[in-house]
């Protein structure tokens, strides 16, 4: 997932590792999209049984499952079952599921047509774990890795309250947040969720949304810019001086008018022919919010946020850009990598270096949130 002011602290009272409880909560994760046929493998045994009510189905020794879904009836190992999901739970030994190993255990619901999703249900600290070094490099220092698990422990806790009453809370992907599963565990980003364990960012004593990205470019995002939530004042745009090493941090691509007009096509915008493109409007922070279309009909307004997604997130980095046309090909030059929104990976870097805490990183790129052991909170 992922700008100096003088600093507001966050934290008013002292917090230590120890004193924060252990989080014990289940996350439910979506991992990958529906398929015909859900292959799971082990290294020892594994038992099925069903969901609803948890009557044993099957039991195998150490190998693989294959379930299909088999239009009304659920077919594992060849065998015919009712129609509904099932738990394959490997005991404490790790599951494999399309190249990625995973504590915890398997869910598996049939889906629209003869499909089948497979979500893990594993501990939020476990899953912290696998998520952590596949959202910042683990040689960072350790007070940037310890900003980003406090920062993925909130996200999650904020999406699994939201997404209570439905299959999973998240997924697995740049959507929410990567994870993969135990493999890529590693020493210094286990450390990092250890330390901070049970750590979250609040705001009136509620667990915030914490976005976060890669690249501000030099200032952050309203939250309104982006996501519908509406204003949110732990969300608001800060300056960020300490992102100056980002591979990122400046960029350019160019595309001819017909690249640009095919894809917008593909992604729903059927404007025909574009004669020309222009910024309409800008945000606060300096970015694109409105992007004009000239067309054979007259002019057509997109926000920002959809053409970037259109002519491609990884190309068209972040909406912090300019525009120049030359003939019938346009140059975008930009700054930043992502939405903007939230904690700067990279300016967390860059005060981790400076010697800031990860307190004081927090407390820069979420102002006014307060950071507290999630067991402390209290339910309204």
């Amino acid at each position: 997932m992922i700008r100096i002011l003088p600093f507001f602290l966050a934290v008013v009272f002292a917090v230590t590792p120890s004193q924060a409880a252990s989080v014990s909560e289940e996350l439910h994760l979506l991992l990958g999209e529906s398929k015909a046929s859900v292959t799971v493998s082990s290294s020892g045994p594994m038992q099925v049984s069903s969901l609803q009510n948890g009557a044993p189905l099957l039991s195998t020794e150490a190998g693989s499952l294959e379930i299909k879904n088999r239009v009304g009836k659920l077919d594992i190992n060849g065998l015919s079952f009712p129609l509904e999901p099932v738990r394959v739970d490997a005991g404490n030994k790790v599951f494999s599921f399309l190249g990625y190993r995973y504590r915890g255990y398997m869910v598996v619901y049939p889906a629209e047509g003869n499909e089948l999703e497979a979500v893990n249900r594993v501990n939020l600290e476990t899953y912290l774990k696998g998520v952590l070094p596949a959202e910042m490099p683990s040689k960072w220092p350790m007070a940037a890795l310890k900003a980003q698990a406090v920062a993925a422990r909130t996200y999650a806790l904020y999406q699994m309250a939201q997404n209570d009453n439905g299959r999973f809370h998240m997924l697995s992907n740049t959507i929410d947040q990567v994870y993969t599963g135990i493999n890529a565990f590693n020493e210094r980003t286990n450390k990092a969720v250890d330390e901070t364990n049970g750590l979250v960012l609040t705001y009136e004593n509620r667990v915030i949304k914490a976005y976060y990205h890669s690249t501000s470019g030099s200032r952050t995002e309203d939250n309104e810019e982006v996501f519908p939530e509406g204003k949110l004042p732990y969300l608001k745009s800060v300056t960020c001086r300490y992102d100056g090493e980002s591979p990122h941090n400046r960029w350019r691509y160019a595309l001819t008018l017909e690249e640009i007009s095919d894809r917008l096509a593909k992604a729903g915008f059927e404007f025909g022919k574009i004669g020309g493109i222009s910024i309409k409007s800008f945000t606060r922070s300096g970015r694109a919010r409105e992007i004009a279309v000239k067309t054979v009909a007259g002019r057509e307004i997109i926000k920002a946020t959809e053409f970037r997604k259109a002519l491609s997130p990884v190309k068209i980095k972040s909406t912090w850009f300019r525009l120049r046309m030359s003939g019938d090909t346009v140059t975008f030059k930009g700054r930043g990598f992502g939405h903007g929104v939230g904690m700067c990976q990279w300016g967390a870097h860059g005060m981790a270096e400076k010697r800031f805490d990860f307190r004081q990183i927090l407390s820069h790129y979420y102002p006014g949130t307060k950071l507290k052991p999630v067991a402390s909170l209290t339910e309204e």
